[in-house]
């Protein structure tokens, strides 16, 4: 979620099958209708939106699991007592975990009486409602039937009571009338740039909301002998680095859809078929970090359509953890400057002071990160620089602001194939293979 929320999420789980939702009416300029014609499930719009102003609708898919979600937000005011909420849709359910909450109460919600919650980091001191203004709420309402949509609710500097009226007001959206696609300008020639312009032409991936929406692109007889054909990997803005990849014809003076995979993965040619691998996420893996090693299959065009092979272990899984060890947690420098979330496979920080030198940006008006990454193995990453429009993702190292212990100067913590050792001149982190980073207020490095 935004970077404004503190890394605590408010979120509304709300199966929509009560009676009294009512149809949002056909308007092609309406985003909420633009969404729900890319998606197969149903789409709520809020009619009461508090007089906040509508910065965003996206539609977005999940790196690992596949799934398609509708992501709004709106806003009022400006600086840090900015108010605003968002909604996040998605069916069966949504990538991610909302965090946690204690409940402090309940609330109506079109006559169905459900928990409010309130977003606490343990073991940090209870919290009670009048937390939840800042630290955000949990309302979480399910509802039996087929095709049901789940949404999540988030705000900051919104009183609850307030929230609850955008909640209640949430109303179906009509899919628009289809309208002709627009006219390609494709060449017919195999590049990421071609790629790029028919994942915008035809709103696949992440093209409406990332400059780069393409993230790898295959060329070759897929297709058979003679045939000319596209594979292009869908980008998103996370560690996972896609979120799917589709095959393209060249046919007809414009490219056309043959494949869509909805799950994020490597490509290589093979001959004329098309190699995917993916990480294996085991359970309890963080997602951007997964332990099962990886898996490959082998896609073939048989003529009429592609057929997968079998799924083969191609890397072999990391050693588990001991029962009872240690798999999570944040720790952060005595001046508090520097914190870091660890998993059971790696350490990612953050420098509040910012990183000097600053890594590079992705444009005008786009942030700098002050975060690196670093696993076990393998070279230290940057976080991802944020432009406008565009989530800005969650807290990161710093959502264990209340409970990271601290690491004493002269003492080093040790956990998923890193050591880190804290020191008055900064905090040193280095991995098996012998990269790793320094971070202080005057520099940093990735060695």
């Amino acid at each position: 979620m935004r970077k404004y929320l503190v890394g605590v999420i408010a979120l509304l789980a709300l199966t929509l099958t009560s009676p009294g939702l009512v149809a949002v009416a056909s308007g092609s300029s309406n985003p909420w209708q633009n969404a729900a014609a890319r998606v197969t499930f149903p789409v709520y719009q809020p009619t009461e939106t508090l007089g906040f102003k509508l910065t965003r609708v996206n539609v977005q898919q999940c790196g690992y699991g596949g799934n398609t979600s509708v992501d709004a937000g709106y806003s009022k005011g400006s600086g840090k007592q900015r108010a605003v909420f968002g909604l996040t849709e998605a069916s069966p359910q949504f990538c991610g975990d909302a965090g946690e909450s204690i409940t402090v109460g309940s609330a109506d919600v079109n006559g169905i009486e459900v928990p409010v919650q309130v977003f606490c980091y343990s073991p940090g001191p209870k919290c009670t409602v009048e937390d939840g203004f800042t630290n955000g709420f949990l309302l979480y309402v399910r509802r039996p039937g087929s095709n049901r949509t789940v949404i999540a609710a988030y705000s900051s500097h919104v009183a609850l009571d307030d929230l609850l009226k955008v909640v209640r007001s949430l109303a179906g959206v009509s899919k628009p009338v289809a309208a002709s696609p627009p006219a390609s300008t494709a060449s017919g020639r195999c590049s990421k740039a071609e790629a790029t312009a028919v994942a915008k032409r035809l709103h696949l991936g992440n093209a409406d909301s990332l400059s780069n929406p393409v993230f790898q692109v295959l060329c070759g007889a897929f297709l058979g002998p003679g045939s000319r054909a596209m594979v292009a990997s869908l980008s998103i803005p996370s560690c996972g680095r896609t979120a799917g990849w589709v095959v393209l014809r060249w046919t007809g003076g414009a490219w056309q859809l043959v494949l869509t995979r909805n799950n994020g993965a490597d490509l290589a040619a093979v001959g004329s078929d098309i190699r995917e691998t993916m990480f294996v996420l085991r359970p309890g893996d963080a997602h951007c970090f997964p332990t099962g090693g990886t898996r490959a299959r082998t896609w073939h065009w048989n003529g009429v359509r592609f057929v997968a092979s079998a799924w083969k272990q191609v890397a072999p899984g990391k050693a588990t953890a001991p029962a009872g060890a240690a798999t999570g947690g944040y720790f952060k420098t005595p001046s508090g400057n520097i914190q870091c979330g660890y998993v059971s496979t790696g350490v990612y920080c953050g420098i509040k002071s910012g990183l000097n030198p600053p890594p590079p940006s992705r444009g005008p008006g786009c942030s700098r990160s002050n975060r690196v990454s670093l696993g076990a193995t393998g070279r230290t990453h940057t976080g991802k620089s944020i432009c406008p429009g565009e989530d800005e993702g969650d807290a990161g190292p710093f959502a264990g602001e209340g409970v990271a212990r601290v690491l004493g100067y002269g003492t080093t913590w040790s956990g998923g194939g890193v050591r880190c050792t804290s020191a008055a001149t900064g905090l040193t982190c280095r991995n098996r293979s012998g990269h790793g980073f320094f971070l202080s207020r005057e520099r940093w490095r990735a060695y």
